[in-house]
Order: structure tokens, then C-alpha cells, then sequence
């Protein structure tokens, strides 16, 4: 059985990651819906009339409802993380302020946002290290001196994963610097806020910046990743960029 980089990467990381984030709910059960709902996102994003949704997207908006209702199921799953047993408690402790359908919507809004984004990323830092010999040396012998190796087909693999530390991780400069080198070149997030009083805001080369209250505030980092001024050669693949500035 063969598959593409970006399958690949996300039967590396749709279940486990499910897992360890939201406990025992079975994510193999709800993958067709999360695939769809996924692939229709940015229409979802777009706030067309409800009637074009009915429409055209009926499939979609059904694999959306049936996701919300999954988490309706069990409000604790056992071996939930901290942050989503924290954050269902907070919920259904005020009732009077979320409804049940409310919940299921921002379950489902976690449940994407902690896989929409980690997929890609995966498939990219897979894409560009894989092709960079050199890369995968160093990688490769950080991770053998630092990270205890284990076959997944090995019991006491679990006891050799637990082993592995943020220090050790930490170790492996090369690995983090490549990571964050991927992330430059292919990351572009953009915040938006709105000012809410007057703002002075002092920018490097020595001018000010002057925000008025409701004034708009875009932050789009990529213009700076992406600055030969800072990065010599912004859309080369330099997997040591970061590692030298430590």
C-alpha cells in the first residue's frame, strides 16, 4: 500500500493526535465527516445566505451537525487532556450562557483547529527535509543520540516514547531549526484586530505608528519572513537558518 506525503502525514497524526487532545471518542468514527467538512472550510468561512449552504452544500453542513453531535455523546471521554477537560467543564458549568449546540460547535472548532493546520505542516516539513540530504543527516543523528529509538511493533515501545523529555527534544537544534525554517517559508497567519483606544506603536526604522480608536490592525508576519534584508535568500530552504543563530 503507497500513499502521498500529505496521506501519509495525516494517518501520522489524525489519530493519535485526536487521542491525546480529546481522550477515548474513537476519531476513526468521525474521519469521513471531518474530510468533508475540511474540504468545504473556507466556504463555511465565506457567511454566504443560509439558502446557498442548503443548496449546495448539504453534504457538508450534514457532516458538520453530525461532528457537533459527536461530542454531545460522553462530556468527559477518559484520558482527555487538561485543556479540553478544563474547557467542557467551564461550559457546562454555565449552561445559562452555552447551549448544548453551542458546545458541539466549538468541540468541533478545537477539533479542526488542532488538525487543519498540524496536517499541512507535517506534509511540508516531510516535503522540504526529505529532499535536502544534508538535512536528514544532521536530523537524523540528533534524534539517534538524544531520542531512544523503538519499533512500533515492540510492547515496551510506549515505555521507551514516555522516556523522551523536553530537554531532549530541545536537543535536537537541528530538527527545531528546521521546523521553524518550514515554517517561515510556507506559514502565513494573519491576525486582525481593532484598536480600541488611541495607540502609539514605535515601529524599528524609528517612526511611529498612530491608531485611532476602531481602527482596523492587520499583522501579517509573512511580509518579514519572507525579507531579503533579513533573510538573504527568503525562498531558499536553509534547514540550519535558525540553529546558527542560536
Amino acid at each position: 500500500m503507497s500513499s502521498g506525503i500529505l496521506e501519509l502525514g495525516r494517518r501520522m497524526l489524525y489519530e493519535p493526535s485526536s487521542i491525546a487532545l480529546f481522550g477515548e471518542i474513537d476519531p476513526l468514527s468521525i474521519e469521513g465527516d471531518f474530510r468533508r467538512f475540511d474540504s468545504k472550510l473556507h466556504l463555511f468561512a465565506a457567511t454566504f445566505p443560509s439558502w446557498i449552504y442548503s443548496l449546495f452544500f448539504r453534504r457538508e453542513l450534514e457532516a458538520r451537525t453530525r461532528l457537533n453531535d459527536s461530542w454531545l455523546n460522553k462530556r468527559h471521554p477518559t484520558h482527555e487532556s487538561d485543556f479540553i477537560r478544563d474547557r467542557a467543564s467551564f461550559f457546562f458549568d454555565h449552561p445559562e450562557w452555552f447551549s448544548k449546540k453551542e458546545f458541539g460547535g466549538y468541540q468541533t472548532a478545537i477539533f479542526w483547529g488542532s488538525l487543519g493546520n498540524s496536517i499541512p505542516a507535517v506534509f511540508w516539513c516531510l516535503y522540504y527535509i526529505l529532499q535536502d540530504v544534508k538535512a536528514v543527516e544532521a536530523i537524523q543523528q540528533e534524534i539517534d543520540i538524544y531520542l531512544p529509538a523503538f519499533s512500533l511493533e515492540d510492547d515496551a515501545s510506549d515505555l521507551l516514547v514516555e522516556d523522551w523529555t523536553l530537554d531532549q527534544l530541545a536537543s535536537c537544534i537541528y530538527l527545531d531549526s528546521a521546523v521553524n525554517e518550514i515554517l517561515r517559508l510556507v506559514g502565513t497567519p494573519m491576525v486582525m484586530r481593532k484598536c480600541s483606544r488611541e495607540t502609539q506603536i514605535g515601529l524599528q526604522d524609528g517612526r511611529t505608528l498612530n491608531l485611532k480608536p476602531n481602527e482596523d490592525v492587520s499583522l501579517f508576519p509573512a511580509v518579514a519572513q519572507l525579507d531579503a534584508d533579513i533573510f538573504p535568500e527568503p525562498t531558499k530552504f536553509v534547514f540550519d537558518q535558525f540553529a546558527q543563530k542560536c
